[in-house]
C-alpha cells in the first residue's frame, strides 16, 4: 500500500464488494502501487483518459 496516500486501505474497505464499484477498485488499486507524487498523476492520468475514450 502505498505510504503517499495513509488512508487508502480505510477507502476500500468503503467500497462496495460488487461489480459496482470496480473503476473505483481498479483506481484504488493503480494508487496503491505508486511511489511518488508524479506516479500517482501519471495514474490518474491514465486512469481517466481509459474512462474518457470512445469505443
Amino acid at each position: 500500500m502505498s505510504e503517499l496516500i495513509p488512508n487508502l486501505e480505510d477507502l476500500r474497505e468503503q467500497l462496495p464488494t460488487d461489480e459496482t464499484a470496480a473503476d473505483a477498485h481498479k483506481f484504488v488499486a493503480e494508487l496503491a502501487t505508486a511511489t511518488s507524487a508524479t506516479e500517482i498523476a501519471s495514474k490518474v492520468d491514465a486512469l481517466v483518459d481509459g474512462w474518457l475514450e470512445i469505443e
